[in-house]
């Protein structure tokens, strides 16, 4: 049997493009690639596969494809039920904030402090929750709701430097009570708790050390539609910050790790 080049050639490019960051695999790395592909390949077919499983079939992969099917769906009823419980849980802190908050007022007649950096962040990411309040509608289906989340023209804040920079006349600018509830209430205790060691649990730990939220100039005066919409920007807005602590520290580590790779090249060089 005569196999052309070509083919070797695609077949070991699979193999680098399967390895990641590893595009030179050893021998050892080689057949554990070879190995997982030999799996996975018949593995996804019969997952996603139009016709059903018959007695023909191997056993074990079929008993392989239907636990993962079954795990998907398990995992997938667990994380509603954690999300649920999350959401529950900041329910509860606003409606136990009723008595009203201090709020230290940040309007001065000249104000020549220069805003942080982790406030304009925060502010523009304000502003993306008031556009996917109005654009998607996943938070409340309430004009009145949605139009409270917005500030109406751009807001002379030093908050504001990084939006108004971006701006190309589509991004939204919060209103001023939003930008208050997340910077005050939710923002401080995201940060605390990155600052200690990364656990699972670290969704439900900020949730927890949340005191309480005052919803005050957020929503319409219909009933708990203030209340439920806060809770949702709330989860919604430490699920995105996650995300971008997650991307960011994934980058970290693989930098790392590259950079321990070259140095190990280096000293086998010396």
């Amino acid at each position: 049997m005569v196999i052309a080049k070509s083919e070797f050639q695609k077949f070991f490019g699979i193999l680098r493009q399967v390895g990641g960051n590893e595009d030179h695999p050893t021998v050892t790395s080689f057949l554990h690639l070879y190995r997982l592909l030999c799996i996975y390949c018949p593995t996804a077919r019969m997952v996603r596969g139009n016709v059903t499983a018959t007695e023909d079939d191997p056993l074990a992969l079929t008993a392989y494809a239907e636990g993962l099917l079954r795990r998907g769906k398990e995992e997938r009823h667990l994380s509603k039920l954690r999300r649920q419980d999350i959401d529950d849980e900041i329910l509860a802190k606003i409606i136990a904030s009723n008595e009203p908050i201090e709020v230290p007022s940040y309007e001065r007649d000249h104000d020549y402090c220069k805003s942080k950096t982790e406030d304009c962040v925060v502010y523009h990411l304000c502003g993306y929750l008031a556009h996917r309040a109005e654009k998607a509608g996943i938070f409340t289906k309430c004009q009145s709701c949605i139009a409270s989340l917005r500030s109406h023209g751009n807001p002379a804040v030093k908050e504001g430097l990084l939006t108004w920079t971006k701006d190309k006349g589509a991004l939204q600018y919060p209103s001023s009570e939003l930008v208050r509830i997340i910077s005050q209430s939710i923002e401080p205790q995201i940060r605390q708790n990155l600052c200690g060691p990364l656990k699972s649990s670290i969704v439900a730990d900020i949730v927890q050390s949340i005191d309480s939220i005052d919803c005050e100039g957020v929503g319409c005066p219909i009933p708990d539609h203030s209340e439920k919409l806060v809770s949702r920007l709330v989860s919604f807005y430490v699920t995105i910050r996650m995300f971008f602590f997650t991307k960011t520290y994934n980058r970290e580590v693989i930098s790392s790790r590259l950079q321990a790779k070259r140095q190990r090249k280096a000293s086998k060089l010396t």
